[in-house]
């Protein structure tokens, strides 16, 4: 049986708990929401860490789809069901259904979340590829304020290749 190695859990209840506490953490810190990459990443001792960060609180903030005449805003913890059921999105991207329908399982679409997928970085992930060819813009907030990246300028390598 494969087990992550120890490790310090803390649930948190804003946004702004989450950041002051990355802050504070640094590289010893890892956040969870779906957990769906993460999970089996500490079972196999792929990804170790000396705290969890369990963001799942945060769903009615950082959980939404919004579409708007010029822009459509999804947040990070947005699941893969909700962008897979969303009509709206599809009307407009039908490229995020096509890619959402092969995500996984309906365990990992229940709780898997956007932000996620785009931050695990996995290789095998489509949504990073879909994000990136509709020239997305990431929102990236931190105890100096929020920045927009590019999609294209977002990844650095997979997890992995970051190191533990």
């Amino acid at each position: 049986m494969q087990v992550p190695a120890p490790f310090e859990y803390q649930r948190v209840h804003s946004v702004e708990e989450a950041i002051t506490l990355l802050d504070r953490l640094g590289d010893t810190a890892r956040i969870v929401a779906g957990g769906h990459s993460l999970i089996p990443m500490m079972k196999l001792r792929l990804a170790e860490f000396e705290y969890l960060i369990d963001i799942n609180e945060l769903h009615g903030e950082l959980g939404y789809l919004r579409v708007g005449p010029d822009a459509i805003r999804i947040g990070a913890m947005t699941r893969h069901r909700e962008l897979l059921e969303s009509d709206e999105l599809a009307a407009a991207f039908p490229i995020f259904r096509d890619a959402e329908r092969v995500i996984a399982d309906p365990v990992v679409r229940n709780r898997g979340t956007l932000g996620g997928s785009l931050c695990k970085a996995d290789p095998s992930e489509d949504l990073s590829a879909v994000c990136t060819t509709l020239g997305a813009v990431c929102v990236i907030r931190g105890l100096g304020g929020e920045r927009l990246v590019p999609m294209e300028d977002f990844h650095r390598g997979t997890v992995r290749d970051r190191g533990r």
